[in-house]
């Protein structure tokens, strides 16, 4: 009987064993499929090329817009985000001035959502920015302005007025 008892503890040390063996080796499996995934999304990301475009915008003063304006952007498209640098210059009968600062943000689609940091005549401020790019055309989708925590925010419920930008050799 203890012959027995001794045979059916051994068995079971065995089996328990066999267990423990097919455990890992599925857990090994399971952290191997994981890194091989990791490593392939890496390889996705890196694969996205960085696309530096320019555009320029032009506008002669008219009566109702009383100002001319000439504004280049140069963009650094980067997957889904962007940054870029945006200058140029506002004239009218009764004010000259230039501005310049970056640009960044995300890219969903088509559709370019940035914060705009500049600084005109001195003074600093912020402006939410929202654009389309299709092909070679860099569109601008302005509204009316309104202050929200320190940040100038499209009214959406104002008349909107599109900005076209045509795209241009880099420099």
């Amino acid at each position: 009987m203890k012959f027995n008892l001794s045979i059916l503890v051994v068995i079971f040390i065995c089996i328990f064993g066999i267990f423990l063996l097919i455990r890992d080796q599925e857990k090994t499996v399971q952290y191997l499929e994981l890194q091989n995934n990791q490593s392939q999304q890496e390889q996705v990301v890196q694969e996205i090329p960085q696309q530096i475009r320019c555009f320029v915008y032009n506008q002669e003063a008219t009566e109702t817009a009383p100002y001319s304006v000439s504004e280049e952007i140069t963009l650094s498209l980067n997957g889904e985000s962007f940054s870029g640098i945006k200058q140029g210059t506002q004239s009218g009968s009764d004010m000259t001035n230039g501005y310049s600062g970056g640009i960044s943000g995300i890219v969903k689609g088509n559709n370019l959502e940035g914060t705009f940091t500049y600084t005109v005549e001195g003074s600093t401020g912020l402006e939410q920015e929202l654009y389309t790019l299709e092909q070679n055309i860099l569109t601008k989708h302005r509204y009316s302005l309104v202050q929200e925590g320190g940040i100038l925010i499209p009214d959406m419920q104002s008349e909107k007025q599109d900005m076209i930008y045509h795209e241009k050799v880099c420099q």
